[in-house]
């Protein structure tokens, strides 16, 4: 019995021994059983002869490998030999390693003559790393630097180290390599290029630290020689007043004192007069880092230029379109009549309001009289237990004295010579320069007291924006409460809006949303996390003053001078020395 079991690989034979001599194996006869099955490769015609020869002495011949395949060769990579140590220092074209070439990768063949491709595998090639090159069988360096070896490949690494924000670049500068070739500058220019630094490179640092290396024969460690370029912010836009509309708080005198009657407040000017002038926002300079990486400058921010009444906007300049007086309301630039008294308010004039303008009044304004404005008002002489709103600000040459009625309301800010129970609102700073005993102050700014005789004694005075005072309290223990931090006007605004709100939603005119934006608008007034409102005291803080900042209270038990007073954020209210 012959028989031959065939796969791919390899073809076996078994044979038992025949009874009909006639009929006896031969190397031919399993030759030509291999031919009819397709093998025709690798055929071990030694295996066949001794498995005849052994089923001839009457033995059983079981599996004998007859044919086998030629088995594919993967290629053999080239092998590096490094000539030099991890880390150490060399120089471009050195060798650092010798290569023993690699072994081509071969075919094989299948029993059946079929081809069987060698398996997929790396060139002959070695692993090579950064910075080196092959070069007649030895790897070079192509750069300065320190050579790196791993169980995977041999490379060379610049010694230069970045900053992570790419603005600083740092090398390390060795007088020779391993092989005792001295470093030049082209060498360290070369290492700083590889590592991608490209800009900002300090040539004349760089080459008195390669000085100073070769000289002292001694490496020198991260040596700062690159550096970004940051970029600059351009300019911002702003407002060139042509007639100067800011408010003064005084005029100086020869002596040196200041003359707070002297405030300036109202332009006047003719018909067809410059006013301001836009001048427009500067271009930035680009951020550059030391890698060459741009980031687009930043330009300055732009200003609005608008003009309201009686103003004529040319371009990026505001033109008087009549006479009066220039005002400029939350960045609006109007021209405004002005309306002028040259004594009292009385019972001679009667009240006072101005739909459009400013009010001018060279007297006082007498007890139970009103004055109303859409811009300025200036009162010469006294407020006395009268009531002033203006759409601006309101200066007042003399005092306010108040007793059981009055208000002075402005949009703007107040100023005054001095306050007794005086009711001052302000939409922007409240400045008194001497005495103010009693009184009730609000500012959706600041409250300044300061002067010569300036303090603050008594009453309850607020600011949203701090308070810079002279003195606070007396001696006398006076009870006064200061607060800041706290838009209370605003809070009351508000709050009218909610109940006129309310008022609408019951006619049908108001929705609940409405509603529930305003009540949202009142909570992030009331929890806002600004904490950057202060009072300052340059003389003394006495016992019986109560200060709140935030809504966070502190009462002096003893007197303080020249003191910041200040919420940190646990919300206790501090007291530090200025």
């Amino acid at each position: 019995m012959l028989k031959l079991d065939i796969n791919d690989d390899q073809a076996l034979l078994s044979l038992a021994p025949n009874e009909d001599v006639t009929e006896a194996y031969t190397v031919d006869s399993v030759m030509a059983g291999l031919s009819e099955s397709g093998v025709c490769c690798g055929i071990l015609e030694d295996a066949i002869s001794d498995a005849v020869q052994q089923v001839a002495e009457h033995n059983t011949v079981a599996d004998v490998i007859v044919a086998q395949w030629v088995e594919p060769r993967p290629c053999e990579p080239g092998r590096l030999t490094p000539t030099v140590r991890d880390q150490q220092i060399v120089a471009p074209g050195e060798t650092i390693a010798t290569l023993a070439a690699g072994v081509e990768a071969v075919d094989g063949q299948s029993i059946l003559g079929e081809p069987v491709a060698a398996p997929a595998g790396p060139t002959t090639e070695p692993a090579i790393g950064t910075h080196a090159h092959i070069e007649n069988d030895k790897l070079k360096a192509t750069v300065y630097g320190h050579v790196t070896i791993t169980d995977d490949e041999i490379s060379v690494a610049p010694p230069v180290e970045v900053q992570d924000d790419g603005m600083l670049a740092s090398i390390d500068i060795h007088p020779k390599s391993v092989t005792e070739t001295p470093i030049d500058m082209d060498m360290l220019r070369g290492s700083l290029a590889a590592a991608g630094v490209c800009h900002g490179i300090d040539e004349e640092r760089l080459q008195a630290l390669l000085n100073q290396a070769l000289e002292s024969d001694t490496a020198l460690k991260q040596e700062p020689v690159a550096e970004g370029t940051p970029g600059t912010k351009g300019a911002d836009a702003y407002v060139e007043h042509v007639i100067d509309v800011e408010q003064q708080l005084g005029t100086e005198r020869e002596d040196g004192s200041i003359d707070y009657r002297a405030q300036h407040i109202i332009r006047n000017v003719a018909e067809g007069v410059l006013i301001c002038r836009r001048i427009p926002p500067q271009v930035g300079t680009p951020h550059v880092d030391v890698f060459g990486k741009t980031d687009p400058p930043v330009n300055g921010d732009d200003v609005n230029l608008q003009a309201g009444e009686n103003a004529e906007q040319r371009d990026d300049e505001i033109w008087s379109g009549m006479d009066g007086a220039v005002m400029v309301i939350n960045g609006v630039v109007n021209i405004l009549d002005v309306f002028s008294v040259p004594g009292d308010v009385d019972l001679e004039t009667g009240n006072l309001e101005s739909e459009k303008g400013a009010v001018n009044i060279g007297g006082t304004v007498r007890s139970g009289f009103e004055v109303t404005a859409a811009g300025h008002i200036l009162v010469k002489g006294l407020v006395d237990n009268a009531t002033l709103e203006a759409g601006g600000d309101i200066q007042i040459g003399g005092g306010v004295l108040h007793a059981d009625s009055g208000m002075v309301r402005a949009k703007g800010g107040v100023t005054a010579k001095f306050g007794q129970n005086a009711k001052i609102r302000a939409g922007g700073d409240i400045y008194i320069a001497g005495p103010t005993v009693n009184c009730d102050l609000i500012s959706a700014a600041q409250i300044i007291v300061a002067g010569n005789r300036a303090r603050l004694i008594g009453g309850v005075v607020s600011a949203a924006g701090g308070i810079l005072a002279q003195q606070l309290g007396s001696e006398a223990e006076v009870i006064t409460r200061v607060e800041v931090g706290i838009d209370h006007q605003a809070i009351d605004a508000i709050k009218l809006e909610i109940e006129q709100c309310e008022a609408a939603i019951e006619a049908g005119d108001a929705t609940d949303a409405e509603k529930t934006a305003l009540i949202q608008r009142l909570h992030e007034l009331d929890h806002s996390d600004e904490r950057s409102a202060i009072i300052e005291v340059s003389g003394s803080v006495y016992p019986g003053v109560t200060v709140s900042l935030y809504g966070n209270d502190y009462t002096f038990s003893k007197e303080a001078s020249r003191c910041k007073i200040w919420l940190d954020r646990e919300k206790e209210v501090r007291v530090s020395p200025l």
